[in-house]
């Protein structure tokens, strides 16, 4: 058993939303941020057992958000997860370097990244009474969200 509450952030609203719904549907708590500056002013109310984090986003990105979370006494402890289409060797290797707990490249599957948050801290499932994993829809990849959304199968 683990915890259960996440943060999403990632500068597309669609991507947040599309991981939120993943993660809802499992019995996860989840908010979703677009942007650094609102997931730090959080940090003040809220604790949660994992961030999954893009790197690409305006104003400061991923690695400086986790470098600042894992700097951080009283915030070290959250585990941290990138979710990113920055998923060269360097740009994993760097994560990590700076603590980061595991990485996720995008395009993803959602068993995948249900795999990896239940690897992270557990599943909020066995918490509320031991139900099994259920799959969000849409199936396909987060990457194909805007074309999902236009209709167009890929």
């Amino acid at each position: 058993m683990g915890g259960n509450s996440i943060f999403v952030v990632d500068d597309e609203p669609d991507v947040a939303e599309l991981i939120k719904d993943l993660l809802v549907i499992n019995r996860y708590r989840v908010w979703t941020f677009t942007n650094a500056k609102d997931m730090i002013a959080a940090l003040r109310e809220i604790r949660p057992d994992l961030i999954l984090l893009d790197i690409m986003m305006p104003e400061m990105n991923g690695f400086e958000l986790c470098k600042y979370i894992k700097t951080s006494d009283k915030l070290k402890g959250i585990k941290i997860c990138f979710v990113s289409a920055k998923s060269a060797p360097d740009d994993i290797a760097k994560g990590r370097e700076i603590g980061a707990d595991d990485f996720i490249p995008k395009p993803f599957e959602n068993r995948s990244l249900l795999a990896k948050v239940k690897a992270l801290i557990g599943s909020a499932w066995e918490e509320n009474g031991g139900a099994k994993v259920r799959e969000a829809k849409p199936t396909e990849s987060v990457m194909s969200i805007k074309t999902y959304k236009k209709g167009v199968t890929s």
